[in-house]
């Protein structure tokens, strides 16, 4: 799966960011300063902390996985600054690009532990330590660019990102990350200042090198550049496991398998041939199986709640966790649901589904070929 990149430039609604009032000093109090809080309960507010809001231990933010998981973010910004003093100071000391000049923004950059195809993306570097430290492991999997106003944010002492802001640009962007993470998965988040410019193809453009840390000359091509500034806040994310669902699911020595908390009970060897939805709920309604015959398709919840169970147990491959744990033939393929997919409130043709290879659920066009798993 390709690095998932996101860059989102917005203008904050005034009402949202009542800047001018106080930031509850329990935030500090609690966290301190030059860091970035991690909720993923609701966006944590500026002038009330919420302590239910957050599971941080260890020097940690903790987020449970799943399709439900949201993130909300607030920074605190190094005691006696403000976004704008920072910005100020980035243009002090890197402002060599200045003349050029076109924007101006405070930018959200998410580092990843892992890909969607559960690769290890930190290879032999380590976690940052410092909050001075930029992730040496590679780009970004995601970004977001909020612009800076003199006029209306530089008295911020703290900024925010919330999930489903104007839009839920975050949430339609990182959200496939998010929702793909399995227990241990880490995502490292970090604030920084930012100007953007553009120097005309041909001229001299002094190009910053972090490796070396210093400005160097080259021949501009005319495209859009950015000068950053160090780490301003950060914060590292984990996600947390599950409960240990070890003999939760009982073989009942007929070709089926009862689970133990939901009840319900489960073809222990679906077929491996694919079929397209409505041929799915055919297959469905004509079997006579371990002396029943009310077999169906799961529900998306119900389907996902297996999957995310077996992920829990197996970090790499889940699938073989549950084909070790009462059942068998459960394929690294992507299985119907009996959930309609709406978009904005209306049928699209397609039906809801789950992947059991990517620990991810989705959508497919009911003409599609896909796995079948049976319930009653």
């Amino acid at each position: 799966m390709k690095r998932t990149l996101m860059i989102i430039v917005f203008i904050l609604v005034s009402e949202l960011w009542l800047m001018a009032q106080t930031l509850d000093p329990a935030y500090t109090q609690k966290f301190g300063y030059g860091v970035i809080l991690a909720s993923g309960k609701g966006f944590p507010t500026f002038t009330k902390y919420d302590e239910t809001q957050f599971n941080f231990k260890d020097g940690k933010f903790f987020l449970e996985p799943g399709e439900a998981t949201t993130i909300d973010l607030r920074a605190i910004l190094p005691k006696g600054t403000t976004l704008g003093s920072l910005m100020n100071k980035l243009k002090t000391e890197r402002g060599q690009n200045l003349s050029h000049k076109t924007n101006e923004f405070y930018v959200w950059e998410i580092w990843c532990s892992h890909d969607g195809e559960k690769n290890q993306l930190t290879g032999n570097y380590t976690w940052p330590a410092t909050k001075k430290e930029v992730p040496a492991w590679g780009p970004a999997c995601a970004e977001a660019y909020q612009r800076y106003s003199a006029a209306e944010n530089s008295s911020w002492a703290s900024a925010g990102l919330a999930w489903a802001a104007n839009g839920g640009n975050l949430q339609y962007k990182f959200g496939i990350n998010l929702h793909m993470s399995k227990p241990g998965y880490k995502y490292y988040i970090m604030l920084r200042m930012a100007y953007e410019y553009s120097v005309p193809g041909g001229q001299t453009e002094n190009k910053w090198n972090s490796i070396l840390n210093r400005f160097e000359p080259v021949v501009s091509t005319g495209g859009v550049g950015y000068v950053f500034s160090d780490p301003i806040a950060t914060c590292t994310v984990e996600i947390s496991g599950f409960a240990d669902h070890t003999g939760r699911f009982q073989n009942n020595g007929d070709g089926t398998v009862t689970d133990s908390e939901s009840g319900l009970v489960w073809i222990q060897s679906p077929i491996e041939s694919t079929m397209s939805y409505n041929n799915a709920q055919k297959y469905a309604e004509n079997m006579e199986f371990a002396g029943s015959s009310n077999w169906r398709l799961p529900t998306l919840a119900e389907l996902d709640a297996i999957m995310k169970c077996s992920m829990a147990m197996d970090i790499q491959y889940e699938f073989t966790w549950l084909n070790n744990n009462g059942f068998s033939n459960i394929q690294a393929a992507t299985y119907w649901t009996s959930d309609d997919f709406l978009r904005e409130g209306v049928k699209t043709g397609e039906k809801w589904t789950v992947d059991f290879q990517y620990n991810s659920t989705g959508s497919e066009d009911i003409l599609r070929m896909m796995n079948v798993w049976l319930v009653k």
